[in-house]
């Protein structure tokens, strides 16, 4: 008698469409997935200026939200006491003194500003002059002002360009308004959003979940201190060493040297260019001792300023900066240079938080061990 082959048996055919179900169920759960994805980031694109804007305005109010805590914990001296206000008074006081240090700042630059400004654009053309003198002195052409005029665009081409341009100018503003909107309102009700948005985190994870957005509120609120003082350290230097060295429309210039330190490594260098062209037109000795000056206060602010206000708090990679820049000037162009700093530092805490999970699961713990 010959003995029964078990791979002879037939198949159960419950077994087998119970895998057939199986394997489509997957197939429709991924098919579902991506559509389901497409349709989100489509979605996402379509409202890519709000979705920014909230962004943004969660940004500022995550780097605002230590300063108010701060204050209501430490108060105010007061008369021999200290007073402790309110969070709705702290979040206030901190907006009015911001509003007050921003229109100080405009009513003590403005007049300077303007005055350097129409005295720019005056000679500009004896500048222009200059420049092609100059390169035409070193043997290189140079097309006439005539020449250069032609070409220049007509009336109505210049009028619609001004109409684009105070369109810009009014969205722009609007994008300001609604982020420091949008920052006040999340810092009103930022307790019960955030008490909501954890009750959506399962029970076991939630001291994790605290922990982490503590380090994430820390790094943004580091950045925006430190960034707000390094522009204002290097925008009063670059006045009083510009305007010491008698470099013109010094006062122009420091206020472009203080927005350009907002844009990390490329900010301070594309600044320096347009202050060392200007004192190239007084004369040669003006233009070495303003590289000089620009030199020094780089120096000044790599060795002293930025380890002391920015690099021990950040803890950003030279390469993770850099890259960051690329990606948010190919994303979002100036808008994405500006945030990519404080991006990099919120992905590196959660990043280095699921490195450390990963790794504190795959280490056997101490009842495992033989």
């Amino acid at each position: 008698m010959r003995e029964s082959d078990e791979s002879d048996e037939p198949e159960n055919p419950q077994s087998v469409d119970s895998a057939h179900r199986e394997a489509r169920g997957l197939v429709a759960w991924g098919v579902g997935l991506f559509f389901t994805c497409a349709l989100v980031s489509w979605l996402a694109y379509l409202a890519r200026t709000p979705l920014l804007l909230l962004y943004v305005g969660t940004l500022l109010a995550l780097g605002v939200s230590r300063i108010v805590r701060r204050l209501e914990e430490r108060g105010l001296p007061w008369r021999g006491r200290r007073l402790h206000p309110s969070r709705k008074g702290a979040i206030a006081i901190v907006y009015v003194g911001v509003v007050v240090v921003i229109v100080g700042a405009l009513a003590l630059a403005a007049p300077p500003f303007v005055s350097q400004a129409r005295s720019l654009a005056h000679h500009a053309p004896e500048l222009l002059d200059r420049g092609r003198a100059w390169l035409e002195a070193r043997g290189i052409d140079t097309p006439p002002a005539g020449e250069l005029a032609n070409h220049l665009p007509g009336t109505s081409k210049v009028a619609g360009k001004a109409v684009a341009a105070a369109s810009e100018v009014v969205g722009a503003v609007f994008a300001v308004v609604t982020v420091l909107v949008l920052s006040l309102y999340l810092l009103l009700d930022w307790a019960p959003l955030y008490r909501r948005v954890l009750s959506l985190v399962p029970r076991e994870r939630r001291g994790q979940v605290r922990e982490v957005s503590g380090r994430i509120v820390q790094k943004a609120s580091d950045w925006l201190i430190g960034q707000a003082m390094l522009a204002g350290i290097i925008g009063a230097t670059a006045a009083l060493g510009l305007g010491l060295l008698g470099v013109p429309y010094f006062y122009v210039l420091a206020i472009l040297a203080a927005f350009g330190e907002w844009i990390p490594y490329v900010g301070p260098l594309l600044t320096a260019i347009p202050a060392i062209g200007l004192a190239a037109t007084e004369s040669w000795s003006l233009a070495l001792w303003t590289a000089v000056f620009f030199f020094a206060q780089q120096q000044l602010e790599n060795h002293i300023l930025v380890p002391r206000l920015m690099s021990r708090q950040m803890g950003l990679n030279a390469v993770v900066v850099l890259v960051a820049l690329l990606i948010g000037g190919a994303w979002l162009g100036i808008v994405g240079v500006l945030l990519a700093v404080p991006t990099a530092a919120i992905a590196q805490v959660i990043v280095a938080e699921l490195v450390e999970e990963r790794t504190r699961a795959s280490v056997p713990s101490s009842a495992a061990l033989p």
